[in-house]
């Protein structure tokens, strides 16, 4: 729910309300992810540079839907992996 939730917000809403120029848009909106979403310093350029591949992709038509199961497969295979290393301890 969070990731939908998300981008539903990030690049459904606030994007098209950032700029009507993509170029001036996009950053800002990866920027603003980064900082409100991510708790840790050291993964904030990782979470921006990815905010900005969502962005590009939820100004398609149909983006957000996209970005929506883009970000809700990545977030999956982040708590896969987790779990694995903590259950093969």
């Amino acid at each position: 729910i969070g990731p939908i939730t998300e981008e539903l917000y990030f690049r459904g809403f606030l994007l098209p309300r950032l700029s009507s120029r993509p170029a001036l848009a996009v950053p800002a909106n990866a920027i603003l992810f980064a900082l409100v979403t991510d708790g840790q310093p050291y993964t904030w350029l990782t979470v921006r540079y990815f905010a900005v591949a969502l962005a590009v992709v939820a100004l398609r038509p149909r983006g957000v839907v996209v970005a929506a199961a883009v970000h809700s497969t990545v977030n999956l295979i982040g708590l896969l992996v987790m779990l694995s290393v903590e259950l093969g301890r």
